[in-house]
């Protein structure tokens, strides 16, 4: 499964949107599926950078990030499994709660949409805590290629 290990800092994203590009390419994702896949790459990279090392209530990340993020890529053919590792504070955010789109938006908490926004892009999610890190799993899939 190729790997590709960075700092969490979100001056890395676009080499983090590469990696997961050529995969996407590899696995022969039409547009949609890659777009998927690069909306909830950003989602999660970016979640890793301001959060794992820090906490949610920390204030504006270091300069020089004290961990890094690690992506894996299988592609298959019309499929693309995206894996990112972290070694920050244990968080499975698939057992956060949904925000709740319903209230005013005067009356919303700022912040917790990203997750939602992953699972709507992605055709399935996991979390797993594996020793010290946590994973999060995404599939993307051709639309051709999902089972009803």
């Amino acid at each position: 499964m190729p790997r590709l290990r960075l700092p969490a800092n979100v001056a890395h994203l676009p080499d983090a949107a590469r990696f997961v590009a050529a995969a996407a390419a590899q696995a022969g994702l039409d547009a949609a599926a890659q777009a998927a896949a690069q909306l909830a790459l950003e989602e999660a990279f970016v979640n890793v950078c301001r959060y794992a090392y820090r906490g949610p209530q920390a204030a504006e990340p270091a300069a020089d990030p004290p961990g890094d993020v690690e992506l894996r890529c299988a592609p298959q053919a019309g499929a693309l499994h995206l894996e990112l590792a972290d070694q920050g504070v244990p968080f499975d955010p698939l057992a956060q709660p949904a925000p709740d789109f319903g209230l005013p938006i005067e009356q919303r908490v700022v912040g917790g949409a990203g997750i939602p926004l992953i699972r709507a892009m992605a055709d399935a999610v996991a979390y797993r805590r594996e020793g010290p890190r946590n994973v999060l799993r995404m599939t993307f899939r051709n639309a051709a290629d999902r089972t009803p």
